[in-house]
């Protein structure tokens, strides 16, 4: 049983900018989406996803921006799932005849989820991104230019029906461009370990404790966070909670200002 679907979008605008100036934008879209189910379980076996968008900008400046996004993901079996993506855009200026502006990401994974074991959840991932900054735009480390490879693997298990286990571990290995200096080399390990409590059928509470480890500036930050989280619905989660260190737990988009209180949203894509 398959079922595709495709969608186009245009909008035309007037953008407002900060110094006063605007800016006539023209933007189209267009996307193409697949699913292939079992025709006696109705589990998905294949789906991907396309989005083509096209963004052009008249004003002091002109300026082009592209981005294109393509997702798979398909069963080798009941029990292991692979999935891919790749995500690029960039932001050409047409006045200066330079590029403001560029992202690359590369996702290839894995996650393994046995019928005969349904206690035990494993994903891994690997990511390649680059990332580079416009001008204008650093950040509180002033990093222009970035690019990494990122392994990542977390295991999930239920000890009983209330208790479960989550054990993270990922491993950076990157190359930044801080404003002034050449690329310069790091090494970060991320280690996460969560305890979840089922409240009931529908509320979640969980505690964790988180370590980050930055090599070159023999950098080593750790503390806990904790969590109380609702099921709306079949596959979405609704979270609230605090973060009591000052990094988050991605590395791909490693965030020093994360400490506080956060609302977290997890959608789950995938059938058993």
């Amino acid at each position: 049983m398959t079922n595709g679907q495709a969608s186009l979008k245009f909008e035309r605008g007037i953008v407002q900018n900060h110094d006063g100036t605007r800016t006539e934008r023209n933007a189209g879209a267009v996307g193409l989406g697949y699913v292939n189910k079992d025709s006696q379980t109705g589990s998905v076996i294949f789906k991907s996803s396309s989005k083509l968008e096209i963004r052009l900008d008249e004003g002091s400046e002109d300026k082009k921006q592209y981005l294109l996004y393509n997702a798979v993901e398909g069963k080798v079996n009941s029990d292991t799932t692979l999935f891919a993506k790749v995500n690029v855009s960039a932001t050409r200026n047409s006045t200066t005849n330079s590029t403001d502006a560029q992202y690359k990401e590369l996702v290839a994974g894995v996650a393994y989820m046995p019928v005969n074991l349904d206690r035990l959840n494993l994903i891994g991932k690997y990511t390649y991104f680059e990332d580079y900054s416009p001008i204008s735009q650093t950040d509180t480390a002033n990093i222009e230019k970035e690019r990494a490879h990122v392994l990542a693997g977390e295991a999930v298990y239920d000890l009983t029906n209330k208790w479960q286990l989550v054990e993270k571990l990922a491993y950076k290995q990157g190359e930044e461009k801080v404003t002034g200096f050449d690329f310069t080399k790091t090494q970060t390990w991320l280690n996460i370990s969560r305890v979840n409590y089922n409240i009931n059928k529908d509320w979640q509470a969980g505690a964790e404790y988180r370590v980050l480890i930055q090599k070159q500036a023999e950098d080593y930050k750790q503390g806990a966070l904790i969590e109380v989280a609702r099921k709306i619905g079949e596959f979405i989660q609704v979270g609230v909670g605090y973060n009591f260190t000052d990094f988050n737990d991605d590395l791909t988009h490693l965030n020093y200002t994360a400490q506080g209180p956060f609302i977290r949203i997890t959608v789950k894509f995938y059938d058993r």
